[in-house]
């Protein structure tokens, strides 16, 4: 089994993403939104934000950040895919992705 952490902002090309994905029954995904910081310099400690109402007045780039837990014999098309409909996902700027190893897993067909 195999974690898939995608992190990524147009939502357009998450929705395709995981539409396709869905459809050929790779893998459930689950998904949040969520901001943060890159490695941009010129943010200082005052742009932070904290708390409950900070999530919703971030000035930071909104993202949503998917999961999912594959088996490893899936990985290599649910990838394809990725590439696919997230084609900034592995650009500086455009997005993350990370890929590891599960050791145990429940509720994962």
């Amino acid at each position: 089994m195999k974690l898939v952490f995608i992190v990524y902002q147009d939502h357009d090309a998450l929705d395709r993403f995981v539409r396709a994905v869905a459809k050929e029954g790779v893998a459930g995904v689950t998904f949040f939104p969520s901001s943060g910081i890159g490695r941009k310099p010129e943010r200082t400690a005052e742009e932070f934000q904290f708390g409950f109402g900070a999530a919703f007045e971030s000035r930071f780039a909104k993202h949503t950040t998917l999961f999912s837990v594959v088996p490893t014999e899936r990985l290599a098309r649910l990838l394809e895919l990725m590439h696919l409909h997230l084609p900034e996902v592995d650009r500086s700027g455009g997005g993350l992705y990370a890929v590891l190893d599960v050791a145990d897993a429940g509720g994962v067909l």
